[in-house]
C-alpha cells in the first residue's frame, strides 16, 4: 500500500460515507462495490469529479442502508480512494475501492446532497515505546505470510506475500494481512478500530497461523480476499 501524503495531516472536512451492513474497508485492502441506489450513484459521480475518496461506514443497527432516514453507523470508518470504476448503461457503478486510512467521525454535516457527509479525523497508529519488539513482530508476521504462500498456491496468497515482502511499515503490514484474512464484518470492524500496531500485529499473527494450519492440512485451505 502506498500512501503519498502524511495521513496525520490529512483533512476530511466533507467526507461522503457509504453505510453498509456487511462491508468494512481496511487500509491496504480493496473491496468491490456495486452502486445502484440513485443517491449513492450521485455520491460516486461527485467523488469521481473530486478526489475520488469516500468512506465505508458499518451500520450499527439492523436497519438497511436503503432505509428511510439516517441509520446509525460506527464512528470509526475506512476511508478509500476509487481505484477503478465502470458506469453501466443504466447508471449503476461497479467500483474497486482501495483502503487508504482509518478515520473517526467527528460530526455529521448538514447538506443538500442526497447522501451523507461527515467531518472526520484520520486515526494515527500508536507504536508505543517497544519499537524494536514491534519490528521483530512484523518480521515474524512477514515470514509467516511468505510461508503461507508456499502452502497456498492461489493468486491472492501470492499477491499478499509479494505485498508484505515489500512493506516496511509494521502498521500497514498488519493491515494488509488483516484485509486479506479477516472475513466477518464485526471482526474486521474491531480490527479497523484497533490503533495499537503491536495489537494488530498480534491479531494477524494468530490469524495467519490459523490460515497456515488450514493450508497445510490435507483438505483445509486459507481463505484470502
Amino acid at each position: 500500500m502506498v500512501i503519498e501524503a502524511d495521513t496525520s495531516a490529512t483533512t476530511l472536512d466533507n467526507l461522503p460515507i457509504f453505510p453498509l451492513d456487511s462491508s468494512v474497508l481496511i487500509p491496504g485492502g480493496v473491496i468491490p462495490l456495486h452502486v445502484f441506489e440513485p443517491r449513492y450513484r450521485q455520491m460516486v459521480h461527485d467523488s469521481l469529479e473530486g478526489e475520488c475518496m469516500l468512506a465505508i461506514a458499518l451500520l450499527t443497527s439492523s436497519e438497511s442502508a436503503d432505509a428511510i432516514g439516517d441509520p446509525g453507523v460506527s464512528p470509526v470508518v475506512g476511508v478509500g480512494r476509487i481505484r477503478t470504476h465502470q458506469q453501466l448503461p443504466d447508471g449503476r457503478y461497479l467500483l474497486l475501492l482501495h483502503g487508504w486510512l482509518r478515520a473517526r467521525i467527528d460530526e455529521e454535516l448538514e447538506t443538500d446532497k442526497p447522501y451523507r457527509l461527515v467531518r472526520a479525523t484520520p486515526i494515527v497508529d500508536e507504536l508505543g515505546e517497544a519499537t524494536g519488539a514491534v519490528q521483530r513482530s512484523a518480521q515474524a508476521l512477514r515470514q509467516m505470510v511468505l510461508l503461507l504462500a508456499q502452502h497456498d498456491a492461489s493468486e491472492p496468497a501470492k499477491l499478499l506475500a509479494s505485498a508484505c515482502a515489500s512493506e516496511g511499515d509494521p502498521g500497514r503490514l498488519a493491515d494488509l494481512v488483516g484485509a486479506a484474512l479477516l472475513d466477518e464484518p464485526q471482526d474486521r470492524q474491531r480490527f479497523l478500530e484497533e490503533t495499537s500496531v503491536w495489537r494488530r500485529l498480534e491479531l494477524q499473527t494468530d490469524a495467519t497461523a490459523r490460515a497456515l494450519a488450514g493450508a497445510a492440512g490435507a483438505t483445509g485451505e486459507a481463505t484470502l480476499h
